[in-house]
């Protein structure tokens, strides 16, 4: 399913919104100490999550992480592109904010149940039910350069509980809220929109969660 007018235009609408607040936010922000306005945040990371989803419902050869990143890269880093996306990474940059994703798969409930609380499983195995970090903004990426620090990324392994308990919050909520170290985390679900999706998906049904996606973001 390709992007439509309305999707653009509504897109379009609400960076434009955006871009008058962003664009006089440095001397207001430069004296708070509290960080970036979180409802400013909250309808960033909005914007973001709509330019994720409809790479989603593009109906092409690539699945899973590999319709965000090449999952083989390293660093995994988003790449914008459409005008969309560009935009709001850009906002995402003005707002001196450092963004990073994760993707949980579809597959991890049955992982969870197979081996339980996080301790019981090993970093290899939950990085591979749990995709990232693929960093949004530069400034994530300069964020991972010390192994220790305010700044230092979750890994996997870190994000194992909140991903199983953001799959589940699915049942009843588009959004599951959490923290890991100094990172806020916003869990959204990626539905199965209609039969196209069934397709792979064969035990899903149309509304069923197929993974979450974890928008994890900081100010810099």
């Amino acid at each position: 399913m390709r992007t439509s007018g309305l999707w653009r235009f509504g897109i379009a609408g609400a960076l434009l919104l955006l871009s008058g607040a962003i664009a006089s936010r440095s001397a207001t922000l430069a004296a708070s100490t509290s960080g970036p306005d979180p409802a400013r945040v909250a309808r960033l990371i909005s914007v973001l999550n709509a330019c994720i989803q409809e790479r989603f419902k593009d109906v092409d050869e690539r699945f899973g992480a590999a319709r965000i990143v090449t999952v083989d890269s390293s660093p995994h880093v988003f790449r914008p592109e459409r005008a969309a996306e560009f935009d709001v990474v850009t906002a995402l940059e003005q707002a001196d904010l450092r963004v990073v994703l994760y993707l949980t798969s579809r597959h991890a409930p049955m992982t969870f149940v197979e081996f339980g609380a996080s301790k019981e499983i090993s970093p290899a195995a939950a990085s591979r039910r749990i995709t990232g970090p693929v960093w949004i903004t530069s400034a994530a990426a300069i964020s991972a350069a010390g192994s220790d620090g305010p700044h230092t990324l979750p890994r996997s392994l870190d994000l194992w509980d909140e991903s199983r308990r953001a799959l589940e919050a699915f049942a009843t909520s588009d959004a599951h809220e959490f923290r890991s170290g100094s990172w806020q985390f916003t869990a959204k679900p990626i539905r199965a929109s209609d039969a196209v999706c069934l397709k792979c998906h064969r035990n899903a049904k149309i509304g069923d969660p197929l993974g979450a996606v974890l928008y994890g973001y900081q100010p810099r």
